[in-house]
């Protein structure tokens, strides 16, 4: 197959996806273990009937795209008013267990990998602490499980991929100076002016975007279907700035959501629709040119140790950190289990690791692999376990004939990367 028929290919598959999608909603097979699997099955490991010669940038470009849309949109979306009232999960997860799952995850790569630089486990912890819950979406979608343990995760992975940018940033200029043998705080500061513009970028396409989707609404100038390209402009907007002045796109546009929600005064879910169904396109495209040209990358450079660590990341470093947290919250040990296991790795740390194919890391190779591999495994082990322990959850859960206080808040629903209401 030529280069030319890989759109047409995808098209098909986004067709072929969107016809039996109501299927698939409730089965193990969700839409990130599809697109990858058939991105493998055509890529050079099996099939080889696309060969693809995409160059990096343009899959980190599409990554990068993908990924700031998707901060946009969660950030907007987010009451913070009414999170400020039920903080408790997410505060915890966010507070308290990102940053132990970096501290555990950085010092469990320095003992699986005895060779790795300080500064490269750094950067496999932080690249694999995000959480994407799009891809155990029965976990944030079926109405069976508590809705504050739904909202718990949706608002952590919502955010968590946001809050563990400015230490991505750190890192990379940290390693940065170590290659180059030039002093560390002066790439500390280049780290700092990227995150002060993004700043500055985000509040300023944010603020422009909310400002202009509330005159306009007050004067009842917006057409019906325009409403629905603002927030995506907006998005855009910050995105271009940030890109413009120097500063880092995903701060600029987790940033921008935030100012554009506060700035319209208007629920965002409202005007999200556009923006969601984009980024779930583009999510598909990532996820298919993951399994076209990624895992044909790392597969072959797989070794037990990587495949040790990535088993860790999935479970010890990811649950042990949630155990934490959740101390003294009254919450039952199969929640903090049901918790723990579902926090999948996907589109942010993809995008992250891409971030460093040509960075020229003294163990870029294996680096890569750890971080590629472990999206793998959570992509297939996620999605196919969300419907069964959900199922089980939710069992244990309804045989309380007075519900567990912990797990029996209620709270007010957002919405999923996959717009579906929880």
């Amino acid at each position: 197959m030529q280069d030319t028929w890989v759109l047409p290919a995808f098209a098909l598959l986004l067709l072929a996806y969107a016809a039996f999608s109501a299927k698939l909603a409730d089965s193990p097979l969700s839409p990130a273990i599809v697109f990858t699997a058939v991105g493998v099955l055509l890529g050079p490991l099996v099939l080889s009937i696309a060969n693809v010669r995409l160059e990096v940038e343009s899959i980190k470009l599409l990554a990068e795209v993908t990924l700031s849309i998707a901060l946009f949109t969660d950030a907007a979306r987010i009451n913070l008013l009414s999170l400020e009232r039920q903080l408790s999960l997410p505060g915890r997860l966010l507070g308290v267990g990102l940053p132990l799952t970096i501290a555990l995850g950085m010092g469990v790569a320095v003992l699986v990998f005895p060779n790795m630089l300080l500064v490269e486990a750094a950067l496999v912890a932080i690249i694999l602490a995000p959480t994407d819950a799009a891809l155990g979406q029965k976990v944030v979608t079926d109405p069976s499980v508590p809705a504050s343990v739904r909202q718990g995760l949706n608002v952590e992975s919502g955010l968590n991929d946001g809050i563990a940018v400015p230490f991505y940033l750190l890192a990379l200029e940290i390693a940065k100076a170590e290659l180059t043998g030039r002093p560390v705080m002066e790439f500390l500061g280049l780290a700092a002016e990227q995150i002060g513009l993004g700043l500055v970028a985000g509040l300023i396409g944010g603020a422009i975007g909310g400002a202009v989707i509330r005159w306009a609404d007050s004067r009842g100038d917006v057409e019906a279907g325009w409403r629905q390209l603002v927030m995506f402009a907006a998005a855009a907007l910050a995105y271009g700035l940030g890109l413009s002045l120097g500063g880092s796109v995903f701060i600029a546009t987790f940033t921008g959501g935030v100012a554009f929600a506060a700035v319209s005064k208007r629920s965002s879910l409202q005007l999200a629709h556009f923006s969601e169904q984009a980024g779930a396109v583009l999510s598909a495209m990532t996820f298919t040119a993951f399994g076209l040209v990624g895992v044909a990358y790392f597969l072959p450079k797989v070794t037990w140790p990587i495949i040790a660590y990535a088993l860790l990341s999935l479970t010890v470093i990811r649950m042990g950190p949630v155990a934490l947290a959740l101390l003294g919250t009254g919450t039952k040990l199969p929640t903090v289990g049901f918790i723990g296991w579902f926090g999948p790795r996907g589109l942010a740390s993809i995008v992250f690791g891409l971030g460093l194919v040509e960075f020229g890391l003294v163990h870029s190779a294996e680096v890569l692999t750890v971080i590629f591999t472990t999206v793998l495994l959570s992509i297939v082990a996620h999605g196919l376990s969300a419907p069964p322990l959900t199922k089980r959850y939710s069992a244990w859960y309804d045989s309380f004939s007075e519900k567990p206080a912990a797990e029996g808040k209620q709270v007010v629903a957002g919405r999923t990367r996959l717009g579906i209401d929880p």
